[in-house]
């Protein structure tokens, strides 16, 4: 479950004039899963004397720790195993007179971790204990499974294969594979690997699009366990990098609505780009002719009143440009700066409070008006209706007007003629 385990070969691989040795191949670990069992592959050899003594009689034995450990009897593929002291059962699924050790422990648990050896025994003169083993470590939570490749970086349109492979230590109850976001089909197939440990893959095939730029793709193991229905589940994951042309290119206005003449206008292209966009083009659009009106680096065009018209910007980088639609920018009327809206406010002000003293003073004289006392000719003008007056009317009031002006004027000329009589006597007597 480790990715590829190299396998241990005991005893001598050269093979000549002595003849063969004892020799044992088996994986040197193993991890096995806490409430499942675990699948030993395992081959022997012996020398050729001991032949004869490999009959259908012999039996095999795991022990654990060490030589003189808990000892497990692998009967045959039918029968359960015998065990001392351990909740260890099992069933040997080689041959033994085929030489192969192959075995299945059920119902690991983390006390169990150690290592194994392998003993073979017969009635007769066979009898051997293998010196190495394997190292079975159980754990509580499956491992993770395996993407291949770690990362993919791929252009647009190119087909993408990921597998996804986990180990399956128990073949019996073999791991369930999912892919999330689940962009096709995908089998699980259990296979074997190099040490002859098993483990289930899935292929995932699609297409490259910009849309899957970004996207984490998840591949699930589900492990089912021996005692009930107890699942564990393990993850991995890998983000995907597509590379592509711009997508989506579009231009944003701000202010948005009404502009008015005498304000500025912001034009911002944007674009989706991997790798991202390294240059835009800006382009006004005069009758049928095409202007550029603005190159760079940068997506922000500044337009003012007297720019208006229809605009569009390109988007490019190395895989390629994209084109915006055009919009259109309508300047208004004009508009008052702050400066302009406080003197139109204050000239509004003044006139209003203009009117209103007006109105004041002039309703204020009417009262005084109708407030006076009665003078000479009151109650005759009073009785005066201005439509009926005729000319003989005013005649008469003329006359009385001059009668009292004469007997004032009189009055006031004989007070003058004494004053002069007495000031002349007085300059006579001096």
């Amino acid at each position: 479950m480790n990715g590829t385990v190299s396998f241990i070969l005991i005893g001598c691989l050269l093979q000549g004039a002595l003849g063969r040795d004892w020799a044992i191949w088996m994986p040197q670990s193993i991890e096995a899963l806490s409430g499942s069992c675990v699948l030993i592959p395992c081959t022997f050899e012996i020398p050729s004397e001991y032949d004869q003594d490999l009959a259908a009689n012999a039996k095999g034995r795991f022990m654990k720790g060490h030589a003189f450990g808990d000892r497990i009897l692998l009967e045959s593929s039918t029968a359960r195993l015998v065990i001392k002291r351990s909740s260890i059962q099992g069933y040997l699924i080689g041959n033994l007179l085929e030489k192969n050790c192959t075995s299945i422990l059920n119902n690991f648990t983390l006390r169990d971790s150690n290592k194994y050896l392998f003993r073979v025994e017969s009635p007769n003169l066979l009898k051997f204990s293998f010196k190495e083993g394997v190292q079975i470590n159980v754990t509580d939570s499956p491992p993770k499974p395996k993407l291949t490749p770690e990362r993919v970086e791929v252009m647009e349109g190119a087909s993408v294969s990921l597998s996804c492979s986990a180990a399956a230590p128990c073949p019996k109850l073999p791991p369930n594979l999912t892919w999330t976001p689940r962009l096709s089909d995908s089998v699980d197939q259990l296979q074997e690997n190099e040490d002859r440990t098993k483990s289930v893959s899935s292929v995932l095939t699609f297409t490259a699009s910009h849309l899957h730029h970004g996207q984490k793709i998840t591949c699930r193991a589900l492990y089912t366990l021996q005692q009930g229905d107890t699942q564990k589940t393990s993850e991995a994951s890998l983000t995907l990098r597509v590379l592509y042309s711009p997508e989506n290119t579009s231009v944003s206005v701000s202010p948005s609505g009404s502009v008015f003449a005498g304000s500025s206008v912001t034009l911002t292209c944007n674009s989706n780009a991997n790798p991202p966009v390294q240059n835009y083009t800006w382009y006004k659009m005069k009758g049928r002719d095409i202007e550029v009106v603005g190159t760079g680096d940068k997506s922000v065009l500044l337009v003012s009143a007297t720019d208006g018209g229809h605009y569009f910007c390109e988007a490019r980088n190395p895989r390629g440009a994209q084109r915006s639609e055009t919009v259109f920018l309508f300047f208004e009327g004009s508009k008052c700066s702050l400066a302009q809206h406080i003197i139109c406010g204050t000239l509004v002000f003044l006139y209003i409070l203009t009117v209103c003293v007006g109105v004041y003073k002039y309703k204020s004289l009417c009262k005084q008006i109708q407030a006076q006392p009665g003078e000479k000719g009151k109650d005759t003008y009073d009785r005066l209706q201005i439509s009926t007056i005729t000319s003989s009317d005013y005649d008469v009031i003329r006359k009385d007007m001059d009668a009292s002006r004469g007997t004032d004027e009189g009055t006031c000329d004989y007070e003058n003629i004494k004053r002069n009589k007495q000031k002349g006597a007085a300059r006579n007597v001096q």
